[in-house]
């Protein structure tokens, strides 16, 4: 795991947590490691030809990866919990349902 880069087990149990700088860096290589896998998710999405199960797939995915984005370099995580607000949701869900013919990585 990352954070064994950054702490010793006794730093991180010591004191709770308030975003100093090693921290931070932990969770962007995390949320980079993560993001990493996205062209598979991409490879997965193109190759489902059902529309009811591409949105049943592919609007968990969004959200997952707008999550990401969200929780990348952001010292809230440290504080309390981080999510997407469902306005956001309301701006990808109609192109999510749009998709199988158009390609995947338009949509998303």
């Amino acid at each position: 795991m990352a954070l064994t880069v950054y702490a010793s087990p006794a730093a991180r149990v010591s004191r709770p947590l308030f975003a100093l700088p090693w921290e931070r860096s932990c969770l962007n290589e995390m949320v980079t490691d993560a993001l990493q896998h996205i062209p598979d998710v991409f490879s997965y999405l193109a190759a489902i030809k059902n529309q009811t199960v591409f949105n049943f797939c592919a609007i968990p995915q969004v959200m997952a990866i707008s999550t990401l984005a969200l929780c990348f370099d952001n010292h809230q995580i440290f504080k309390g919990v981080v999510k997407i607000r469902k306005g956001a949701h309301a701006i990808w869900g109609p192109r999510v349902h749009c998709a199988p013919q158009s390609p995947v990585q338009t949509v998303l």
